[in-house]
């Protein structure tokens, strides 16, 4: 073989190795792109179920608080939580059209209605002059339905969060690989 083949030979395979690992080095740069955007996404979930979880607490230290004083600012206060609440699930669903937590965030909307009746039940029981009978039943089916919804969310919580740090893992080793290659090529070309 000549010389002049042997160079046109190599020049052929170090072209091709180039623009396959251009080829590689695009589709990486996609998935990591891809996985930005999914971190994001379920970093915005997490902060959404935290402020739903904060908000629940304050709706029912408010009600505690109407209970226990019968001030009607404390009643505002829980249409207002509960209509935070409201948009929070509105907001979360919407971006969950096609998420694996879909069944559980019904599951969660279930359980904050199931929440929100208890609580109607010991507001108007308060409303009525039952005193008794709203602390009962507030710290009764309420306190139970609180409790339920409180552990999905936390679960929910919880698995977002190992999502969130399995994708970082994931992209921090891709990055790792196309630096690798990227450093390869610059030394080679």
């Amino acid at each position: 073989m000549k010389i002049r083949t042997k160079i046109i030979l190599t020049f052929g395979v170090i072209l091709a190795v180039m623009f396959g690992s251009g080829t590689y080095m695009y589709v990486q740069m996609l998935a990591m792109k891809a996985s930005y955007k999914e971190i994001i996404e379920e970093e915005k979930l997490l902060t959404d179920l935290r402020e739903m979880q904060f908000i629940m607490t304050g709706r029912n230290n408010d009600e505690r608080a109407y209970m226990l004083t019968g001030d009607e600012e404390f009643r505002m206060e829980l249409k207002d939580k509960a209509a935070k609440v409201d948009s929070l699930f509105a907001k979360m669903n919407s971006s969950l059209e096609a998420s694996h937590h879909r069944e559980e965030m019904e599951e969660a909307k279930r359980l904050y209605k199931s929440f929100l009746e208890s609580s109607d039940k010991a507001v108007e029981a308060m409303d009525n002059g039952l005193r008794e009978e709203a602390i009962a039943h507030h710290f009764g089916q309420e306190r139970q339905s609180r409790k339920a919804l409180d552990s999905v969310v936390s679960r929910l919580v919880e698995e977002v969060r190992n999502e969130i740090e399995a994708d970082q893992k994931e992209l921090a080793e891709n990055e790792g690989i196309s630096a690798i290659i990227q450093l390869f090529f610059n030394v080679v070309g």
